[in-house]
């Protein structure tokens, strides 16, 4: 997306300062975010948008003052963590982590390989294609030929390194179609491209790691199961 775009799609003209564009997003925000009935793909659009113009753009102030201006504090507030109930019943989390080639994932070694990294170690899961028969030849193709769910430290925004990204992603075939089809559940956005489509959501971390692992774990549970295409179909590969 170019400078150009950004403006279009936040309704602005240049020039504007970092303010009107914080204040055109929230607008922006609010009526188009899923939860509120809002245009998943228009949502995201405008997320991309705000992060550009306030993280480069000439149409903002310099870098330097946008730096200056973030909340030092942000980080030890209460808004900052999940603080609700997190249920850890049936998770087993100190089993050991397999070693063969291509693994399975349950909700139990999803939340046990996301334990040990500030706010999760990064994972990546590959499937070949939703309700496929073939998952046993999935180790015969290149990781960049299947379908991929992300889960780790969010790369950009202001809670950067800080909030979980979820990220299921489909570059073709029938796992493309699927997520393009897909209503997205909860706080989950759905970018659809002309080659791939992204479904993503930002979590906040628990202050205890445990309760992230076993938070993110279920979470992406329950939205692979409420597209169709459940974590049991999803591997990992070693190698």
């Amino acid at each position: 997306m170019e400078e150009r775009e950004a403006l279009e799609a936040l309704g602005l003209r240049a020039p504007v300062d970092a303010a009107t564009v914080k204040q055109a997003y929230r607008r922006l925000a609010r009526e188009l975010h899923p939860d509120a009935g809002g245009d998943a793909a228009a949502f995201l659009r405008v997320q991309d948008a705000y992060e550009l113009l306030r993280d480069g753009s000439d149409a903002g102030p310099a870098p330097q003052q946008r730096v200056a201006s973030v909340d030092d504090r942000w980080w030890d507030a209460g808004s900052a963590w999940h603080t609700g109930p997190i249920d850890r019943s049936g998770i087993d989390l100190d089993g050991e982590l397999p070693d063969e080639d291509a693994v399975a994932v349950d909700v139990d070694l999803l939340a046990r390989l996301l334990l040990g990294g500030t706010p999760v170690r990064p994972v990546r899961l590959h499937s070949r294609a939703p309700g496929s028969r073939l998952h046993r030849v999935i180790t015969w193709l290149q990781p960049d030929l299947l379908a991929a769910t992300t889960v780790g430290p969010a790369a950009d925004g202001r809670r950067a390194g800080h909030d979980v990204r979820v990220e299921v992603s489909s570059a073709g075939g029938r796992g493309r179609r699927l997520l393009s089809a897909t209503e997205p559940p909860g706080s989950w956005t759905l970018a659809r491209g002309s080659d791939t489509a992204r479904l993503r959501r930002d979590l906040r971390p628990c202050r205890d790691p445990r309760d992230t692992a076993v938070r993110v774990a279920r979470e992406v549970d329950a939205a692979l199961a409420a597209i169709g295409w459940p974590l049991g179909e999803w591997f990992l590969l070693q190698a």
